[in-house]
This record gives structure tokens, sequence and C-alpha cells, in this order.
């Protein structure tokens, strides 16, 4: 009987394989070892049977195996039966005693349930399946997504990718729920960012509300900060109500709070406090900067007038006129600042102490 080992030599310069055909029976133990110690990273060992050597020792299969990996630990070593994969075979191109058995043991539940033997298609294909041990992978560095689809791993180590395989429907659901929990979560938080904005808003400007001021003015005195306040309301406002209408009030409202707007920056922020009032909060206070600002309010404010009442037809800045008022505290300082304008001009008058 002949009893062999087949070695693949794999050379990178050349795309043949060659390969050499080793019987145990002719070698010692000590041969054996020799050969096997020759062999290079290059080398794969195709262990079709060893099961004696010259020396009349014999081997099991498991013996055979650990044999073949102790004396070559730098050579992988594959089989053609996946029922002897491990004691350090990587594994193989195997034919599967399990997928086989399986097979017929299902055949033989179609007959016995009473189905011809002759409607059963005859199977033809040799049963194969990828198997492979996983010791022997971590010894060669092999991870599974280097193996050939379908790939078995006897002794694979538990980690999520496995648990996904053997579940993938499960899987699938639950990264479903996850990705719809996620997506959730985040149309909520959307909602809730813009709820909280919606309500600290004044809905005619778009400005920033009463509510959203005050809060920011608590927030500045509960870090003893200092902060200027400006108040400016439009004067004769119900007077440009009622005779022209609210559309045209509204208009000037607007207009009021798009030139604020346009003043606002990293130092001033201002607010619609209601109908015709308006806020501002002054992050840097100081005399001379309060006297800027609020000559700025006024110069931008009072002069839209005309430009407004072209929707009634009528001159509205005749009948407007604007107040200012700008307060602040700050370490040892405090000050009142007070402007009054009108079409006709403007006028300014400050007291510190």
């Amino acid at each position: 009987m002949f009893f062999g080992v087949l070695v693949y030599r794999l050379r990178e310069a050349h795309p043949e394989i060659k390969s050499n055909v080793i019987n145990t029976a002719y070698y010692t133990a000590e041969g054996l070892k020799e050969l096997l110690g020759s062999l290079s990273d290059d080398d794969v060992i195709l262990f079709l049977d060893f099961t004696k050597d010259g020396d009349g020792n014999n081997y099991s299969l498991s013996n055979a195996s650990e044999f073949l990996t102790d004396n070559a630990p730098t050579v992988p070593v594959f089989r053609l039966a996946s029922a002897d994969i491990c004691h350090g075979v990587l594994g193989g191109l195997s034919y599967s005693y399990y997928d086989a058995a399986k097979i017929a043991g299902e055949t033989a539940g179609r007959i016995l349930g009473g189905e011809d033997a002759d409607d059963i298609p005859l199977m033809t294909s040799t049963v194969i399946t990828p198997c492979f041990d996983q010791q022997a992978m971590d010894r060669f560095g092999i991870r599974y997504n280097n193996l050939p689809a379908g790939s078995v791993v006897i002794n694979e180590h538990e980690n999520l990718q496995k648990f996904y395989r053997e579940n993938r429907l499960i899987s699938n659901l639950a990264l479903i729920i996850v990705l719809l929990m996620v997506v959730i979560i985040i149309i909520l938080n959307y909602m809730n960012v813009r709820r909280k904005k919606i309500i600290r808003t004044d809905f005619l400007t778009q400005l920033p509300n009463r509510k959203k001021i005050i809060e920011d003015m608590n927030l500045l005195m509960s870090q003893s900060a200092p902060f200027g306040v400006i108040m400016l309301d439009v004067d004769h406002f119900k007077n440009v109500n009622d005779t022209y209408g609210h559309k045209v009030g509204d208009e000037v409202i607007v207009e009021v709070a798009n030139r604020l707007g346009k003043l606002s920056g990293k130092s001033i922020t201002f607010a619609r406090l209601g109908g015709d009032e308006f806020c501002g909060l002054f992050t840097s206070p100081s005399v001379d900067s309060g006297k800027d600002i609020c000559r700025e309010i006024m110069e931008s404010v009072i002069w839209f007038c005309a430009d407004v009442s072209k929707t009634a037809g009528q001159d509205v800045s005749r009948q407007l006129t604007a107040v200012v008022r700008y307060n602040f505290q700050g370490p040892g300082v405090s000050c009142h600042l007070y402007a009054w304008g009108a079409a006709q001009g403007i006028t300014a008058q400050a007291v510190a102490a």
C-alpha cells in the first residue's frame, strides 16, 4: 500500500507549481524530521495519509498531524477530509463527512416518508466544504475574511462577526431597530432644538423674544458679569395702527427689527419685548460704547419711516418718534443714557457716576 505526503513547493518567481511525493514508509522518524525541517515558508504540505514510518512506528491521524506540525511549524498543513482537521492542521477544501451524512439522512427520511427513491434526483457532485482550524489560523495570522466563501471554522473565537453569521436574520433586525432608534433620536433632538428656538423667537420679527433676553440677562447676573440694557420704543405707534391699519404697523415693526438685527453683533443682541418695545443686551458696557450704539440705533431706525409708508400712500414718518434708553452696571460704574429722536433730529445726553 502506498502512503505518502504530497509536498507543494510554491515559488513566486514561477507560475507553475512544483511538487514532491514522499512515502513516509521509506523514511525513518529522524529522516522525516530532517526533511520537514528543510521546508521553507513558501511550502505547503498536503497531508494524504501517514500511518507508519521506516522504523515501523505506527501513527494515528492525530499523532501524525502533530508530528508534521511540530517539525514544520512554519508550513501550513492541509487535509482532504474535514473530520481530521485540528491537531495543528490548518484545513482546506475538504470532503465533508458531516454534510454527506446530513444529505444521506435527509434522503433516507424522504424515502421513509413514502417518497419513491427513483423520484429523488441523484447527487453526482462531491460535497466539499472549506474547513479550517482557528488555532492554526491564529498561528499563521489568517482572518476569517481571508477564507473562501462559506468556510467553516472549527473552534472559532466567539465574536460579533461569528454571532452575525450564525444569527443573520436577528442581527439584521437588531441593526434596523438600532438605526431606526438613532434616526428617531436625531429627529426628536432636532424637533426639541427647533421647539426651544421657536418659543424664544418673536413670530413677527424673528428676533429673540422677551423670554430669551430675560434668560440671557439671568445668566449674566448669575455669573456676576457686567452688562448693559438698551430699551427702545416707537412713540405714537398706536396712531399709525389706528390711521393706516395694522398692516402698515406690522411693516414698521418688522423694519425696525430688521435694522436692529443689522446692528446685532458679538457684544449686543436685540429682542422684541412686545408691541413697539425692543430691548438690546450689551455684554461689553461702557459710557462711550453706550453713546455710540444709541446714536447708531437712532440714525438707523428713524430714517426708514418714509419708505415703509409707501404701502399706505401716506407719510408715516411724521407720526413717529423713537426713544432709546441705555443702562448698565459694572464694577464701580453705573450709567444711564437717554436718547430721543424723530424725523427732524436726534439728541442724546448721558449721566455717569
